[in-house]
């Protein structure tokens, strides 16, 4: 992630890049001081990846950063001994390693995400499934070792056996508790628990009574207010090309100010089988990589959690029928980058989407 700061003064402007940890999605403050602001930046590691948080202050007032890490980092901890499955004592590997069809008590925010996936693959018509756990574990892109590897030919047959833990009615969830229908059902939470984890560390710097900030997680990103330059805040979406770094190309650039934005594509993690790559993002339908010439699907929404399953659902989903349902939805909007060929990309958007100039 690269994080810009220009600041114009009467005499010259003074340019600063300086290269963040990120995945899909690049910060950009940019414009002229209009008051005497500072930058409070506090970063760090969650979710096998980084955060990144950036609260615009008035200079006279005294801030404990330190504090704020250490809320934000128990925060974080907590969501994360939650909802990882590559942590094996998380309450998600506890969950899918029970075997049980009687209900299992979890969590206040173990069940609202829970509750929050399903009714999305409704929405989705189950393009987003948080049962898919199955299938990504197969196909390696999952914490379990898998029996397919780079180059290896997929079993249709396993894949079928598999499709049968697959579905969200598989799992009912009622009263704080989940019930599994089928004993094999097992869920992966990671296209929507870093929006998650946005969306609770946004929430806990607007109760400490900041109004301007910014939260990352991974690329994933929710803005509150103003950039210290009195502007929206400004985030650039990558180009995406194959192992290019982020930042090298961007695609454009979109104005946040009081909504999340996420974005979810096939460049930084696929698996190649005869030559064609072939995406993380698993059509829980199939149960296979999704081909549908989307490279990457970006959406801008109330909430990152929102965002970040819809960007998800968007890749499995295709331009027309993803595009279709974005245009249904309230202050839901989407750019999707299609790849018609080597180094050939066009760009599809909703009917309010709009680019930053």
């Amino acid at each position: 992630m690269i994080n810009l700061d220009n600041r114009i003064t009467l005499k010259e402007k003074i340019r600063e890049a300086r290269h963040w940890l990120g995945f899909l999605i690049f910060i950009f403050f940019v414009g002229s001081c209009v008051k005497p602001t500072k930058v409070i930046s506090i970063d760090g590691k969650t979710m096998g990846t980084t955060y990144n948080i950036r609260i615009v202050v008035v200079k006279k007032m005294e801030i404990d950063e330190s504090k704020i890490k250490i809320d934000v980092d128990s925060l974080l901890i907590r969501i994360n001994k939650q909802m990882s499955h590559y942590i094996p004592q998380s309450e998600i590997s506890l969950f899918n390693d029970n075997t049980s069809i009687q209900p299992i008590k979890v969590s206040t925010e173990f069940y609202s995400v829970v509750l929050q996936s399903k009714k999305l693959t409704q929405l989705t018509s189950g393009a987003f499934d948080i049962t898919v756990a199955p299938l990504v574990d197969y196909w390696g892109f999952g914490p379990s070792a898998s029996p397919l590897e780079s180059g290896q030919l997929p079993d249709t047959l396993k894949i079928l056996e598999l499709m049968e833990f697959v579905s969200s009615e598989n799992l009912v969830a009622r009263d704080g508790q989940l019930i599994k229908s089928n004993p094999n059902t097992r869920l992966d939470l990671s296209a929507i628990a870093k929006g998650y984890g946005v969306d609770e560390v946004f929430m806990q710097l607007g109760a400490m009574g900041f109004t301007d900030y910014m939260v990352e997680i991974g690329g994933e990103v929710r803005c509150s207010g103003n950039n210290d330059s009195g502007q929206p805040w400004r985030i650039g979406i990558d180009l995406p090309e194959l192992n290019t770094p982020p930042g090298k190309n961007l695609q454009g650039i979109v104005q946040l100010k009081d909504r999340a934005l996420a974005t979810s594509g096939d460049y930084r993690n696929f698996l190649i089988i005869n030559g064609e790559i072939h995406s993380h993002a698993i059509d829980p339908r199939t149960g296979f990589p999704v081909k549908t010439r989307v490279a990457s699907a970006s959406v801008v929404a109330p909430t990152c959690a929102e965002a970040d399953a819809l960007a998800t659902a968007l890749m499995v989903l295709g331009v027309e029928p993803g595009i279709d349902l974005i245009n249904r939805l309230d202050e839901i909007d989407a750019a999707l980058i299609i790849r018609d060929g080597d180094g050939i990309y066009r760009t599809v958007i909703s009917n309010e989407f709009k680019w930053a100039e």
